[in-house]
């Protein structure tokens, strides 16, 4: 036995060795110590590592007699590291690989059922591939074909391509197909909650609240607990205008713990309960409202105890909740020493024109509105500052760090747009729109990720009303995105003379260089 492990030292330390696998004799050598040694897993573990070097490999272990070969633990153990492989491989292309070799093996030794298997699943991978680059290339009605095709070869495992489907239906945005097909999965596995939930989600998006509802509570009939889908069937009954419903949906997801699945993150349990706060309100039951904002406040005390760098947030929170519960002194004492601390802030951050700008929301809630006005002029001081030190310098659209620079720069001119509104001095904002248009202008190419650029064009274009300009950005997406659903209802607002929403100035500022 000593001698055993002597060897087995000398082969595993060979196992660095890039060129180790290529020996015939180093493999079956390292293999037949581990299996005297009892080390089972250990040697089909060194078969598997030979696999990953090649493909191949453990056919060198064969014997040239290998008549009784078949069956043998050699022989079990080759399939099983393959088989592990197969198993554990998130990559079709390394599976499918050992789908043949394994097939190969047992073609040679005559286990045909089994060989067929193995390329019938490796068909449906290629099927399944074929599938999904339509999908990509949003050639839907060809990825939907090629999914009946697999069914009709292989119908056992139609439920598995009758998801597929309804997902390529749903992304196609053909809904009523969609449900058709998460219907069929339900024939074959009613039990299943993802199904009934995906559909609600389809009902929900075409605002068909009733359906919605309906189909909700199938899936939380089957999970049989409170979970997160209480808060979907909630708002869907808020939409509804059923606030009772809504209101016991809000407690029934209340009852989920903090850590469960992560469902909760910071402050969801706080929206919770301001949520069923204002359902009572609606219902002008004042008690019951009052109630639940109390408990807001007391979770709000909990969240400052834990996330303290939050306290001013939490603490604003507890102020807008003693507004609503009619207790404006309490909130106007919070309010005025949240100013204070922005005060000490400002003093120590004066570039910092954020910092004004939550200054002014505060003087804004006090009815302060000399002050709010004062604040909002001292941040857009700060942002011309910003913004004229970045014009006075040389940067190039190719360095990166430069990159950085100018999404800096398109942020800083995104909010003095934004305090020039509050301001009251619109027309300030037409020069800053030009240069936003500037700078995404650079960045478009005939690639389809232009696309997010042109997007931000139209819009800007729209908000300085140029609304032939924007018609036309519009089109231009549709000659590179064809498929480009909201580019398309655009045009079709634009042209029939309907009021075209727009982002927030900051949606746009997000859309950076790449």
């Amino acid at each position: 036995m000593d001698s055993y492990e002597k060897a087995l030292d000398i082969d595993v330390r060979s196992e660095l060795d890039d060129y180790f696998y290529d020996c015939l004799n180093a493999l079956k050598s390292l293999y037949d110590l581990y299996k005297k040694l009892g080390k089972n897993d250990d040697a089909i573990y060194a078969l598997k590592d030979s696999i990953e070097k090649d493909i191949s490999a453990p056919f060198m272990i064969i014997p040239f007699d290998d008549n009784d070969f078949k069956g043998s633990e050699t022989y079990n153990d080759i399939v099983q590291a393959y088989t592990d492989i197969i198993d554990g491989s998130w990559h079709y292309c390394q599976s499918n690989a050992c789908r043949e070799e394994l097939a190969d093996l047992y073609i040679r030794y005559g286990e045909y059922d089994k060989a067929i298997e193995l390329y019938n699943q490796i068909s449906i991978e290629n099927y399944k591939n074929i599938a999904e680059t339509y999908i990509k290339a949003k050639n839907y009605k060809k990825a939907i074909d090629t999914y009946k095709i697999i069914i009709k070869m292989y119908p056992d495992n139609e439920l598995n391509y009758y998801i597929d489907i309804a997902r390529t239906y749903e992304e196609a945005e053909n809904y009523n197909e969609a449900i058709d097909y998460y219907n069929k999965a339900i024939e074959i596995d009613s039990g299943n909650s993802d199904y009934y939930v995906n559909i609600a989600e389809i009902y929900k998006k075409l605002e068909n609240y009733e359906e919605a509802v309906n189909y909700y509570n199938k899936a939380i009939e089957i999970l049989n607990k409170p979970c997160k889908y209480h808060e979907e069937l909630a708002e869907c009954y808020e939409r509804l205008e059923k606030y009772n419903n809504a209101i016991e949906a809000y407690k029934e997801y209340f009852k989920i713990a903090d850590d469960e699945l992560f469902i909760y993150i910071r402050g969801s349990k706080l929206d919770t309960l301001k949520n069923i706060a204002y359902l009572y309100d609606k219902l002008n039951d004042i008690e019951n409202r009052n109630l639940y904002y109390e408990k807001a406040i007391k979770k709000c005390r909990e969240l400052i105890k834990e996330y303290k760098r939050n306290k001013k947030e939490y603490l604003k929170e507890i102020a807008d909740i003693y507004i609503k519960i009619g207790n404006k002194e309490k909130a106007f004492e919070i309010y005025n020493d949240l100013i204070k601390n922005y005060n000490k802030k400002i003093s120590r951050n004066k570039n910092n024109y954020g910092l004004f700008e939550k200054q002014a929301n505060l003087y804004l809630k006090i009815d302060d509105k000399e002050s709010v006005l004062e604040t909002y002029n001292k941040a857009i001081e700060v942002c011309l500052k910003k913004i004229k030190s970045f014009e006075n310098k040389k940067i190039s659209i190719s360095d990166n760090d430069d990159k950085n620079k100018i999404s800096s720069y398109m942020e800083d001119l995104s909010y003095l747009a934004f305090f020039y509104q509050k301001v009251s001095k619109p027309e300030n904002c037409i020069n800053i729109y030009e240069k936003l248009i500037k700078i995404y202008e650079e960045n478009i190419t005939d690639d389809e990720e232009s696309t997010f650029y042109l997007e931000s064009i139209a819009e800007l274009y729209i908000k300085l009303n140029q609304k032939d300009n924007a018609l036309k950005t519009y089109k231009r997406i549709l000659e590179i995105d064809k498929d480009n659903n909201e580019a398309k209802e655009k045009i079709e607002d634009i042209e029939s003379g309907k009021e075209v929403e727009t982002a927030c100035i900051f949606g746009l500022s997000y859309n950076r260089y790449k």
